[in-house]
């Protein structure tokens, strides 16, 4: 299981071309929350001395999508054919966005262990 702060923001702006146009204009949508996903990783750890040892550690996570919706905008016509006259509606779209979050971690380190007793202490009684 994975566990993290997620951050998502997303701009669609109004475009124009070939004689349609969007009438609605730029919209914006954000959105920021812990978020569950899944993690897969291994390592090694090798004793090189007595007291040292070296690790290497691999990781992948990915946390669910985010999904994000700004609007709706509307293509209308500005110029004659096709039997449509200018401002008929031609279609409607929808602005979504989806984030994607997951990413690689590897690690190494160099480790001291701290001579301790080979054999647990007893109390005798």
């Amino acid at each position: 299981m994975a566990y993290g702060g997620v951050n998502s923001s997303f701009f669609g702006a109004q475009n124009a071309s070939y004689g349609v146009i969007i009438s609605i204009g730029p919209g914006t949508a954000s959105y920021s929350v812990a978020n569950l996903g899944r993690t897969a990783g291994s390592g090694l750890e090798w004793m090189f001395l007595d007291n040292w040892s070296a690790k290497a550690e691999y990781m992948y996570y990915s946390l669910n999508p985010v999904f994000l919706y700004v609007g709706s905008t509307i293509h209308q016509r500005i110029i004659y054919g096709n039997g449509l006259v200018p401002g008929d509606i031609t279609d409607l779209a929808n602005f979504f966005s989806r984030t994607n979050f997951n990413g690689n971690i590897v690690r190494a380190g160099v480790n001291y262990h701290f001579n301790l007793p080979a054999t647990p202490v007893v109390t005798k009684y």
